[in-house]
């Protein structure tokens, strides 16, 4: 089973250095690095992370010892505790973020951990989206200034909180 089943088009998959032709592999290699990162963590030592990377077939060995969490259950098991200002929780390191959604899906809000990486990632991920463009053929120099969807939350980050609608 996928962990996520996203077929990304060539341009867009040789613009991030992906492989185009094996997203299992793909996929597979992204849990183990997420993996290492966090193996330290509570969570990592709770869910015996590094026996799931010693494992032969780590994405089954994860469905085996990780068990499925929705918002509050994480929340109220493991993320109160960052929110708090424990390090290492689920994430190497503290937690300085969290983003506040505006409860849409149960009538309350929620608080979301950001790190430093997310951040840096959504950067990066949505400054090679764009310049993937140069990689499209005949793609009409309008579309530039039209809209588009960006990863990321608010642009008014604030240390401790940050606002995102629609979560």
């Amino acid at each position: 089973m996928a962990f996520i089943d996203i077929k990304l088009p060539a341009s867009i998959a040789r613009a991030l250095h992906l492989p185009v032709s094996d997203p299992r592999r793909q996929q597979i290699h992204v849990l183990k690095k997420l993996l290492r990162k966090a193996r330290f963590t509570s969570f990592g030592q709770r869910y015996r992370f590094d026996e799931i990377l010693l494992s032969r077939h780590p994405g089954k060995k994860f469905q085996q010892l990780v068990p499925a969490y929705n918002y509050n259950k994480i929340f109220t098991e493991w993320w109160y505790r960052a929110k708090e200002g424990i390090t290492d929780v689920c994430w190497p390191g503290k937690i300085k973020y969290f983003a506040l959604s505006s409860g849409t899906s149960d009538a309350t809000s929620k608080y979301i951990p950001i790190t430093k990486e997310l951040i840096r990632s959504n950067t990066i991920t949505s400054f090679k989206q764009l310049l993937s463009l140069t990689r499209y053929e005949n793609v009409p120099k309008s579309a530039v200034g039209k809209g588009w969807l960006i990863l990321g939350g608010s642009t008014q980050l604030q240390k401790g909180l940050l606002i995102l609608p629609g979560i």
